[in-house]
């Protein structure tokens, strides 16, 4: 098993270091430096809150669906909140605290548990959904690029 996890990550290494030096790192600099910064940072920002309130939509379904209401607002500080932890800590435990703040509003920790617990298996099942569909197109974009060089 441990054997595998090496292997893995040195697969990972070896395909990380061949593509810094296919990439052209002076063409990417050079697309940095003349960028706007500034349009960069706002549609930085409106795309964090748009996948902030989406996200929060859902679970405020979930809840909903559970008996358990809870003011949007509310529940948007509380995702955004649980975000930030989930992000600097490991294993995204972070999204525990989602569970406390809704029993602090009177509501079972059980009932809580499971709206997170269902909120992060579907965003696994979307992730591996996405994936499977990413794999499918990109298989057969190399397939017809193989084909089209084995025929020159």
């Amino acid at each position: 098993m441990k054997y595998q996890k090496h292997l893995f990550r040195t697969i990972g290494l070896i395909i990380f270091i061949y593509i810094l030096f296919k990439i052209d790192l002076k063409s990417i600099a050079n697309l940095f430096v003349n960028s706007n910064i500034i349009l960069i940072l706002i549609l930085l920002i409106i795309s964090m809150f748009f996948f902030f309130f989406l996200r929060t939509i859902k679970w405020y379904v979930l809840l909903k669906s559970q008996k358990i209401t809870v003011p949007f607002k509310e529940l948007f500080l509380m995702f955004s909140a649980s975000f930030f932890l989930s992000s600097t800590m490991p294993g995204r435990l972070g999204d525990i605290v989602r569970v406390f703040q809704i029993n602090k509003k009177g509501h079972s920790i059980g009932k809580s548990f499971v709206s997170v617990i269902i909120d992060r298996v579907q965003d696994v099942i979307f992730l591996l959904v996405l994936g499977l569909v990413a794999l499918f197109y990109f298989s057969t974009l190399l397939t017809s690029a193989v084909f089209q060089v084995g025929d020159t």
